[in-house]
């Protein structure tokens, strides 16, 4: 009998200690998630999780889990649409490209309609913050706007106001919630290489 205990005793220490190991991205519910596709062998990514093959219940947790943003594997970059923006913090430029990117988005801005091929940036707004954007090509006419929410309807800009090479957009948050600023052609078919500046103000 008191072997019989002391095994019960090892038995949830050790269960104690696993679950101390669990790996999880963003940590829900103790499962390993699979942002980037990849799960342990025997499991497999569903809905951003991984499961037991064929189920759609949490998969085991286990120790050689390759979870998003680990050096042996590095989160995938954003598709950048509205499902899955990149994410921006303001006072910084990013370069992208619309080349092989649809025309998600048609929005009107200030009575100019935005149809040309486009990207998407996540940005967390405070009411009452300004940010400018500044998008720059060579290869085409380029326009950066920001809407809220995104929706791949026919979205208004925020402020009715759009920026170009030549003349930069200020943009007023207001509210404390997420915003998306779209890189966007000006004409539906010219598309290219691009770099984007935010300020926060």
């Amino acid at each position: 009998m008191p072997r019989f205990v002391a095994l019960v005793v090892v038995g949830f220490f050790n269960a104690v200690v696993a679950g101390g190991c669990w790996f999880s991205a963003d940590y829900r519910s103790g499962n390993v998630a699979c942002h980037d596709g990849i799960c342990p062998s025997g499991l497999s990514c569903v809905a951003d999780v991984c499961v037991a093959a064929g189920g759609d219940g949490p998969g085991s947790n286990v120790h050689d889990a390759r979870v998003d943003g680990t050096p042996d594997a590095p989160a995938q970059m954003a598709a950048l649409t509205c499902a899955d923006p990149g994410s921006f913090v303001a006072d910084n430029t990013v370069t992208g490209t619309t080349d092989n990117h649809p025309n998600m988005l048609s929005t009107s801005c200030n009575g100019t309609v935005m149809n040309g091929n486009d990207t998407v940036y996540k940005i967390a707004g405070t009411s009452g913050h300004q940010v400018t954007l500044t998008p720059h090509s060579t290869a085409y006419p380029v326009a950066a706007y920001v809407i809220s929410p995104c929706t791949p309807s026919f979205p208004t800009c925020v402020s009715n106001v759009f920026a170009t090479d030549t003349a930069p957009a200020t943009i007023t948050f207001t509210e404390n919630t997420d915003y998306f600023i779209v890189v966007d052609g000006i004409n539906p078919l010219p598309s290219g290489a691009y770099t984007l500046t935010v300020t926060l103000n």
